[in-house]
């Protein structure tokens, strides 16, 4: 799986912390930039100069900055620039990463597509589906749900946490000053026998069946969206956009691991496989696989070389991302807890 390459030219210059030499396109915001002006010029044609840029996220952040001294255009393109991978790029690495432990674990596949199909049938998720939906219920995927957290827990996209310390404080014996900054890793925290048992470093999604706060000792072991005031603020949508794209994969096709896969998780950004998930695919539908007996009753596997994944997960997945980009917008008129 290919980064996004807008996102890869991200990288190196996320933030004014960041201390990797900065790519041009990075430290300047050329494209958010561009995008923010032409948003800019047409809001103000179609409003007649009333500044009124709509309610969604950029146009609220244009609002601030143009009534605000302390909210900067700099500003502006950093936020974008986070909101931009945030909102994309952290999804996409838990779906890698789960579809590599589904790969590697048929049996928890076969569960998780048991539920798919109880809870869908052959039907997809679409907006009109989801539109007469509070809070998607049916989509609320107990399985699914486990093992997303399982992952989550095993491979978080963001492996550590960094918080600046506001006033003087004492950690046990050490003291922190006022101002400077503590991290701490979430991957540690995440497989910590104490917190999680001895099976910490194995994947269990089991662990989760009773929810969050009953799968290890401490509330706040588990915190791959971070936790308190800084709760990422895109969780639901998050959990709810990995839900509907894993059972459209788990609806149309039978994965397992390549015998070319290498396991390589290294940071790029993310916690990320660095030569990527190779997988073997077979098709996946009513015929091929009868949810209730869990049995397949015929499946062409299909090992596919790099020119030929490329074209048809291509072509395949516009389609579906064509259907789940419908669902979003529905989604925008569901209430979110």
């Amino acid at each position: 799986m290919q980064q996004n390459p807008e996102i890869e030219s991200l990288e190196r210059c996320v933030s004014p912390t960041s201390n990797q030499p900065p790519t041009v396109e990075a430290s300047s915001g050329v494209g958010f930039s561009d995008h923010w002006d032409h948003r800019r010029a047409l809001e103000l044609s179609e409003s007649r100069g009333s500044n009124t840029y709509g309610n969604d996220l950029l146009g609220l952040m244009l609002k601030e900055c143009d009534s605000s001294s302390n909210f900067t255009s700099r500003d502006l393109i950093e936020e974008c620039k986070t909101f931009y991978i945030a909102g994309h790029e952290t999804t996409a690495t838990l779906l890698t990463w789960t579809l590599m432990l589904l790969g590697g674990y048929p049996e928890w596949q076969e569960c998780a597509r048991a539920e798919v199909y109880e809870v869908c049938g052959n039907e997809i998720p679409d907006g009109e589906s989801v539109s007469r939906l509070k809070l998607i219920p049916k989509l609320n995927f107990l399985m699914v749900g486990m093992i997303l957290y399982e992952t989550l827990r095993l491979y978080p996209p963001v492996v550590e946490m960094t918080r600046e310390c506001v006033e003087e404080s004492w950690l046990q014996d050490l003291h922190v000053p006022r101002g400077v900054s503590v991290s701490f890793p979430i991957v540690g925290l995440h497989q910590d026998k104490e917190l999680w048992g001895e099976d910490a470093g194995q994947f269990n999604p089991d662990r989760f069946k009773d929810g969050i706060s009953s799968a290890c000792k401490h509330p706040n072991a588990f915190m791959p969206f971070s936790f308190g005031l800084r709760l990422c603020v895109g969780q639901s949508f998050a959990m709810i956009e990995a839900k509907v794209i894993l059972a459209m994969i788990l609806q149309q096709f039978l994965f397992r691991l390549s015998p070319n896969y290498r396991h390589s998780p290294a940071m790029k950004f993310g916690l990320k496989p660095i030569h990527g998930v190779p997988l073997v695919l077979g098709k996946c539908d009513a015929c091929s696989w009868h949810w209730k007996s869990r049995s397949y009753l015929h499946c062409s596997w299909i090992q596919l070389n790099e020119t030929e994944r490329a074209s048809r997960l291509y072509h395949g997945l516009r389609m579906k991302m064509n259907q789940f980009h419908k669902t979003c917008e529905a989604m925008k008129q569901c209430p979110v807890e």
